[in-house]
């Protein structure tokens, strides 16, 4: 469908583009399929000529948070959510060898397609870069939040941010219900902090290894979430569609 709204429309966070920053934002999103397609605009509700915007292709089927809640009792088939799971670590992975960090990474911001493919959208708050401070529009869901135990807030590095919450965002996805569901912020944070995490039922799988700052780049993610998806059992592989009006 080739209907574009723009970010503001798609994501109800309004973005101006400096343009020192522009050029790099824009060039993230090009030759990616894993990222929402976009093209620049100038914007006419500022007086700054350097001021730009992006905006994206429509989302048919919405973001990826809102369609887990509204098919929760009949999540995709595995090999699905593991192919979903691929694409956005993907697009991760694309925008941090642009030099790019999402910044707000969860699913609330992740885009569905037809198929099922999953695109990565909505970069109000990232960051180029050479700067490591989150932008004041910036609030991270505290589930996706790296917690500081015991370090400055500042010192807490972006990789590891932004690894932390693809673990919460992978989790949400692979089990199909959000990480901390029914918990509040400060009650989220106060367990994070203590290191208490979401029970997967070990501690040494991909999302744990993300909490706890073991991985050094999205292309570990890539390459471990392809090898479960080749050593899938075929027992539980379904190419088979869902029955209401969903992406396959």
């Amino acid at each position: 469908m080739s209907t574009m709204l723009s970010v503001s429309e798609a994501s109800d966070m309004h973005r101006i583009v400096q343009s020192n920053d522009f050029t790099t934002v824009l060039k993230s999103y090009e030759a990616c399929q894993h990222l929402v397609n976009c093209h620049a605009c100038k914007r006419t509700e500022t007086r700054d000529p350097g001021a730009h915007g992006l905006r994206f292709e429509f989302a048919r089927f919405g973001d990826v948070r809102t369609f887990i809640r509204q098919t929760r009792e009949s999540p995709p088939p595995m090999e699905t959510r593991l192919r979903m799971s691929v694409d956005v670590a993907k697009g991760l992975s694309h925008l941090h060898s642009q030099g790019v960090q999402h910044c707000d990474l969860s699913c609330r911001n992740l885009y569905l397609f037809k198929e099922y493919r999953v695109k990565i959208g909505n970069l109000s708050g990232g960051m180029v870069a050479g700067n490591d401070e989150l932008k004041p529009v910036v609030r991270e869901e505290a589930a996706f939040e790296l917690p500081s135990q015991g370090r400055a807030f500042k010192d807490r590095l972006v990789r590891a941010r932004e690894l932390f919450a693809l673990g919460s965002t992978l989790y949400e996805i692979l089990f199909w219900e959000h990480p901390c569901d029914g918990y509040r912020d400060h009650e989220i944070t106060f367990s994070f902090e203590l290191g208490y995490f979401p029970h997967t039922g070990t501690t040494n799988d991909l999302f744990h290894r993300c909490w706890v700052e073991k991985y050094q780049s999205a292309d570990e993610l890539v390459a471990t979430l392809e090898s479960m998806l080749a050593r899938l059992p075929r027992l539980f592989r379904s190419d088979r569609a869902w029955n209401s009006g969903d992406p396959a």
